[in-house]
């Protein structure tokens, strides 16, 4: 959040001065860019506050290394972190993030179990007898597990959660198959 306070900043110092087409990259997030940002003539407030917010800018790329160099440590020391860095797109930041609201794992019994802890299944609003899975997810657990999971894994944990006669019965549904003969619905009583 403060990495990208800094680099709108020097993005207002630029269009102040009408600059930012000039940039020789299309981005100012090159080497190539922040060399021309370190040259570039300006006033001299202007270019005391650019030079300072280069140097922020520099020292908060930084500081995001260094926490990336200890995630991917604690990442490594976690069975349940390399686990879900199986999962496609699911890199050290988010499988130990994943792994920290999963842990331990042997307190969900069932397969089932972790996807409902996170609010990713239907919610259920069936009275009696009836199994069928309605309605969107629940989202009551954790925010941040959705967050992570959200780009392609809800969908399919969703999907998967979902009893196959309820997938079978709502395409069914779809092609009209359980639909009475005639086109009407039947109405109790003789008519």
């Amino acid at each position: 959040m403060l990495r990208t306070r800094t680099i709108n900043k020097i993005k207002h110092i630029l269009r102040k001065h009408n600059l930012e087409q000039e940039c020789p990259t299309q981005g100012i997030d090159t080497i190539k860019a922040k060399k021309w940002l370190a040259q570039v003539s300006l006033a001299a407030i202007d270019r005391m506050e650019m030079d300072q917010l280069l140097i922020g800018w520099k020292l908060w790329d930084e500081q995001i290394q260094e926490v990336e160099v200890e995630i991917v440590k604690r990442q490594a020391k976690s069975e349940t972190a390399a686990i879900l860095a199986t999962i496609p797109g699911c890199a050290a930041y988010s499988s130990l993030a994943l792994a920290c609201r999963i842990d331990p794992v042997a307190r969900f019994p069932r397969a089932g179990s972790l996807p409902n802890y996170w609010g990713l299944t239907p919610r259920c609003r069936n009275s009696g007898e009836a199994t069928e899975r309605l309605g969107s997810i629940t989202k009551e657990g954790s925010a941040m597990a959705r967050f992570i999971l959200a780009p392609g894994g809800v969908p399919r944990l969703a999907a998967r959660s979902l009893d196959e006669g309820v997938v079978r019965k709502n395409q069914a549904t779809a092609r009209g198959e359980d639909r009475p003969r005639g086109g009407h619905a039947a109405v109790g009583g003789d008519q």
